[in-house]
């Protein structure tokens, strides 16, 4: 059976119960910071406001990091000559089995009441994803949809020493049909996907 995933988070198979087990090992970590930076009864607000703050990062779209990954492929900038490929026309392009490696690292630093406290927490996220195929939909330099084929990867979300999930999987697939709006440009990174 062939798992669709759709965010970072079910990319990693967090659910409820792990995010909490997660949460609550690294409130432990974040607390030894905070109880030089933040009065006592503030300690475990703050540690939970981190913890969520962070998790933020795994409501992304696994569709957006491919968006992001494709619209700076090279051999794509040729779908930008308006000449070979007018801007009313929608082009098809066909990939083949490619590999896309994502690295975030948001630091998240503790304010209270307006002032830094300088307690920082340092996240990390790495993905390694290879996509089987994908036909991709082009109009006027921009992306504006494709179709992704099965996948599979692995990768590693962490912050400061605690890995709060790691996975490699087997085949999965990116639910339906991606459509970017207003469409990924090609040669520049984009934000999200629908």
């Amino acid at each position: 059976m062939i798992v669709e995933v759709d965010t970072i988070a079910s990319f990693f198979g967090i659910d409820s119960e792990r995010a909490q087990q997660s949460a609550v090992a690294l409130a432990k970590k974040a607390k030894k910071g905070l109880a030089r930076a933040v009065p006592a009864p503030l300690r475990q607000p703050a540690a939970m406001s981190l913890v969520a703050a962070g998790s933020a990062l795994l409501d992304s779209p696994m569709a957006s990091i491919l968006g992001d990954a494709w619209g700076t492929a090279r051999d794509l900038h040729r779908f930008c000559d308006q000449s070979a490929y007018p801007p009313d026309r929608i082009s098809e392009h066909t990939l083949s089995e490619h590999e896309i490696a994502l690295t975030r690292n948001p630091e998240l630093e503790v304010v209270l009441d307006g002032a830094p406290t300088g307690l920082k927490l340092q996240f990390e996220l790495k993905l390694a994803l290879t996509v089987m195929s994908a036909v991709l939909r082009i109009q006027a330099g921009r992306i504006i949809g494709a179709r992704v084929g099965d996948c599979r990867g692995g990768g590693k979300y962490s912050c400061s020493s605690v890995t709060l999930a790691e996975r490699k999987t087997g085949k999965f697939r990116i639910p339906g049909a991606v459509s970017f709006d207003p469409g990924v440009p090609l040669g520049k990174p984009y934000g999200h996907a629908h």
